[in-house]
């Protein structure tokens, strides 16, 4: 299974859209939010531009969580799409690969080192990253918005990327002249 793992959009509208349409996200089964989604606005970009399942769990920018969640209920009642598992996921399935997602990379190590899953998602720090702690990924994608706050010039890629659960690889994309590309990590 092919999934869309995506973070710190923070209302980026312009840069979500264009992940969103691309040939690499629009080919995933499921998508997976690390959070920092921020208004609740984004739930409906989501939902007219992503087609399958999508997990969300919150970030530390979300504050209308109330309404993000009401939003996704209310689609759900048409197309059970949307899974907000609030702070952390911890047991969403790909064939027979268990994963893993938490907002903040100290809660995400915990969850890797734990020896419970083959992949686990984060985000928060904004920066692209793989990992491998004993048989699990421990994995970045990224920035939707694009921006960086602990560089001084705020540089960052616009990054996110696909999971294939069944051979467990990862392949980065970043957003370059409003074209989708391989990155490397």
């Amino acid at each position: 299974m092919k999934i869309c793992v995506l973070s710190d959009i923070h209302d980026h509208v312009k840069h979500l859209e264009m992940i969103l349409r691309s040939e690499e996200a629009q080919s995933c089964e499921m998508m997976i939010c690390c959070g920092d989604l921020c208004a609740p606005f984004i739930i409906d970009i989501l939902n007219k531009n992503f087609a399958n399942k999508i997990h969300i769990v919150f970030g530390n920018n979300d504050g209308d969580q109330f309404l993000i969640t009401k939003k996704s209920e209310t689609i759900n009642r048409q197309s059970d799409k949307f899974l907000m598992h609030g702070q952390f996921a911890l047991d969403i399935r790909a064939g027979n690969k268990k994963i893993g997602v938490s907002h903040y990379p100290g809660i995400a190590r915990n969850m890797a080192q734990s020896g419970n899953y083959d992949a686990v998602f984060f985000g928060h720090n904004h920066i692209a990253s793989l990992e491998k702690i004993q048989n699990t990924l421990l994995v970045n994608p990224g920035a939707v918005m694009g921006w960086n706050p602990s560089d001084p010039d705020g540089q960052t890629p616009v990054s996110f990327l696909i999971y294939e659960s069944g051979s467990n690889k990862i392949s980065f994309y970043e957003l370059s002249d409003e074209k989708i590309v391989a990155m490397k990590i």
